[in-house]
C-alpha cells in the first residue's frame, strides 16, 4: 500500500507541477509582457497591441495543429509526453529572450518582440496542449482523474500566485533601479524553475493508458467541426472569456501604475485573484485510505 500511494502521488504531482510551470510563463506573458513592450522596450501601444491580436490568431491555429500531431504520435513513452521533454528548454529559453532589451532602433526592436512571442507561443502550445490532453492516457479511474485534476489546478494556481506576488518585487530586487534588468533577471528566475519542472514533470508522469483509434486528418476534424453547433457555441464562448481575460489583467498593471499611483496594489489583486477560485477546490483532496 506504501508503494501505491507513493506511486500515485508521484504521478499526481508530477501531473501538476507541469501546469504550476507553464503558469510561470504564461503569467509572466498575460500581466506584464505588454507593459514591459511599452514601458520598459519603449514599443509604441499600437503596434504592440497588433502583434498581440495577430499573435493570439496565429497562436489558435497552432492549437488545432497540435492537436493533430498529439493524434498522431506514438512513441514508447506515449502521445503526449514526450512533448514535454522536446519544449523543456526552448519553452525556458524564449521566456528569458521575451524580456530582454535589445540594443536596436525601434523597429529592430518590433521585429525582435514579434519574433520572440510569437516563438514563445508556439512553445506555450508545444508543451501545454499535450499537458493538456494528457489526463485520459493517465488513468482509466475516473476519482484518479478527478484528483489528478485537483491536483493540477492547485499547484496552477500556486504558478499563477507566485508570479502574481513576486514579479514585481523581484524586478526591484533584481534590477538595481533598472526595469529593463529586473524583468530580465525575473524572466531568467521563472524560464529556469519552468524547465526544470517540466523535466520533473516528463520523469514521473507515465501514460498507462493505450488508447487506439483512428487516425485524425485536418480536413476530417474540419468536416466535424463545422456541422457541430454546440462546439460553435462553446468556441465563442471561449473566445470571449479569454478575451476578457487578457484585456483585464493586461490593463492591471496599467492601472495601477498610472491611475492609483501604487504597483505594489497589482501583485496584491493578481494574488487575490487566483487564490481565491484556488481554494474552492481544496475539498477534492478527501482521499481514500489508498491514497
Amino acid at each position: 500500500m506504501a508503494e501505491t500511494f507513493f506511486t500515485r502521488w508521484r504521478q499526481r504531482i508530477g501531473y501538476g507541477i507541469a501546469d504550476l510551470s507553464c503558469n510561470l510563463v504564461w503569467q509572466m506573458i498575460s500581466l506584464y509582457l505588454m507593459f514591459f513592450y511599452t514601458d520598459v522596450m519603449g514599443l509604441p501601444a499600437y503596434y504592440v497591441g497588433l502583434m498581440f491580436l495577430v499573435t493570439r490568431l496565429v497562436d489558435g491555429v497552432a492549437d488545432v495543429l497540435m492537436g493533430l500531431v498529439i493524434d498522431n504520435t506514438a512513441t514508447r513513452w506515449g502521445r503526449c509526453r514526450p512533448y514535454l521533454l522536446i519544449g523543456a528548454v526552448p519553452f525556458g529559453v524564449l521566456c528569458i529572450l521575451a524580456f530582454y532589451v535589445p540594443d536596436f532602433g525601434t523597429t529592430g526592436k518590433l521585429l525582435y518582440a514579434f519574433v520572440t512571442y510569437l516563438c514563445l507561443s508556439f512553445l506555450y502550445t508545444l508543451v501545454n496542449i499535450p499537458f493538456c490532453a494528457m489526463l485520459p492516457f493517465l488513468t482509466n479511474d475516473s476519482r484518479e482523474r478527478t484528483t489528478l485534476s485537483a491536483v493540477r489546478i492547485l499547484l496552477g494556481s500556486l504558478g499563477a500566485t507566485i508570479v502574481a506576488v513576486a514579479t514585481l518585487p523581484l524586478v526591484g530586487a533584481l534590477g538595481n533601479g533598472s526595469q529593463a534588468d529586473g524583468f530580465f533577471y525575473t524572466a531568467v528566475v521563472f524560464g529556469v524553475i519552468a524547465t526544470f519542472f517540466l523535466l520533473v514533470s516528463f520523469r514521473n508522469v507515465k501514460e498507462n493508458i493505450r488508447i487506439t483509434e483512428e487516425r485524425m486528418t485536418l480536413k476530417r476534424a474540419w468536416v466535424s467541426l463545422r456541422a457541430n453547433r454546440p462546439w460553435l457555441v462553446f468556441a465563442v464562448n471561449i473566445f470571449l472569456m479569454w478575451g476578457a481575460f487578457f484585456f483585464q489583467t493586461g490593463a492591471l498593471v496599467y492601472f495601477f501604475h498610472y491611475y492609483v499611483g501604487n504597483n505594489d496594489l497589482t501583485a496584491i489583486v493578481c494574488r487575490d485573484l487566483h487564490v481565491c477560485p484556488a481554494a474552492g477546490h481544496s475539498h477534492r483532496f478527501r482521499c481514500s485510505p489508498a491514497g
